[in-house]
């Protein structure tokens, strides 16, 4: 059975759905769940260069801050009900990359997200960060 869970978060209604899912399964199987929240880095392609300073410290708190909401929420739903829980901030370029990478470095054996579905021609155009995921990892994921 698995033993250690990772769950990737936005913190998006869809994302926490899949958090307390993921800590349900923990729960039942007895495993131990990571959750990750990934930033971006900031792009100063269109900012005045005078204000690129000001701009990334603004962008870097922000980032911090609402990471720190979404795994703080993350860790008190796995605590309430007796999970381990350990939680990861990571500024990437790329969110599946990140996620991949986690997972091996953390020795997840299951990745548990949520499928947020694109429909008509936004469905071709643009991959989710799940389906990525599942194209580029070798460890089990569980899509919810």
């Amino acid at each position: 059975m698995y033993k250690h869970i990772l769950v990737p978060t936005d913190g998006s209604d869809l994302a926490q759905a899949t958090v307390a899912k993921a800590v349900e399964i923990a729960k039942e199987i007895g495993a131990l769940i990571t959750v990750v929240t990934v930033s971006q880095p900031f792009h100063a392609s269109i900012v005045e260069p005078m204000r690129v300073k000001d701009t990334l410290d603004t962008y870097d708190r922000h980032a911090e801050v609402t990471a720190a909401a979404v795994l703080g929420w993350a860790s008190t739903a796995a605590r309430a009900v007796g999970v381990n829980c350990s939680t990861v901030h990571v500024r990437h370029e790329s969110v599946h990359v990140a996620v991949i990478e986690v997972a091996k470095q953390k020795g997840c054996d299951l990745i548990i997200m949520a499928l947020n579905r694109h429909r008509g021609i936004s469905a071709v155009l643009h991959e989710s960060e799940t389906v990525l995921v599942l194209k580029h990892c070798t460890i089990s994921t569980l899509i919810v």
